[in-house]
């Protein structure tokens, strides 16, 4: 609730679908295939919501770190921060963090932005950050507009692609592709750091 405070002192995901996809045990997780799913809710922290770890929202998975089938998943769901992280938040319309497996025919139809404070922002309409191995048919449409509100505090910088906010990690620079994927959203930032403006880094991206 609003009036209440809300601290998490770790890691935290939210997903749409699933909160999260991870190796078990040095084995790959137990979901093994993620197709043909739709989130209709909206995912958001409250203004009195507290991080001071990594902050992961995502329409279906907040990270993918397993190899599963991810195709044909849409998310219909408005994905907003209110609260504080004193960390990296990352935002996306399908995964927040990594896609170790390939992603194919997905799509985000409502908007993803920050009213909060974070230290870095990392905003994707398909996956929020690390592009780890192939993206193509993925869309985000016009209703997907991708941004930074005024009322945003960013510590050190924001980073919004139509697609991806980031590109590939380093150790996967061969089968990190992005092919046949659009963008039809608008993309801004218009936050302030506490020590000002925060255009010294900002990059913004129709795809990556």
């Amino acid at each position: 609730a609003d009036d209440a405070a809300c601290l998490i002192p770790t890691l935290i995901d939210a997903g749409g679908i699933l909160g999260r996809i991870i190796e078990y045990s040095g084995a790959d997780s137990y979901v093994k295939t993620l197709t043909g799913c739709y989130n209709y809710g909206t995912l958001s922290t409250t203004k009195n919501f507290s991080a001071t770890h990594q902050l992961m929202l995502a329409g279906i998975t907040s990270r993918m770190s397993s190899y599963v089938t991810f195709s044909n998943n849409h998310n219909h769901g408005e994905i907003v921060h209110y609260g504080n992280s004193t960390t990296t938040l990352y935002m996306a319309g399908m995964i927040g963090y990594r896609n170790w497996s390939a992603i194919d025919g997905c799509t985000n139809n409502k908007p993803i932005h920050c009213e909060g404070t974070c230290n870095s922002l990392h905003i994707g309409g398909i996956i929020g950050q690390d592009v780890t191995n192939a993206v193509s048919n993925c869309t985000n449409n016009a209703e997907g507009k991708l941004y930074c509100s005024a009322n945003a505090t960013i510590k050190t910088g924001v980073y919004i692609g139509g697609i991806a906010a980031g590109g590939t990690h380093e150790d996967y620079p061969k089968r990190a592709t992005v092919t046949s994927c659009h963008n039809y959203a608008e993309i801004y930032s218009a936050g302030t750091s506490a020590a000002g403006d925060v255009s010294d880094d900002i990059r913004l991206a129709g795809i990556v």
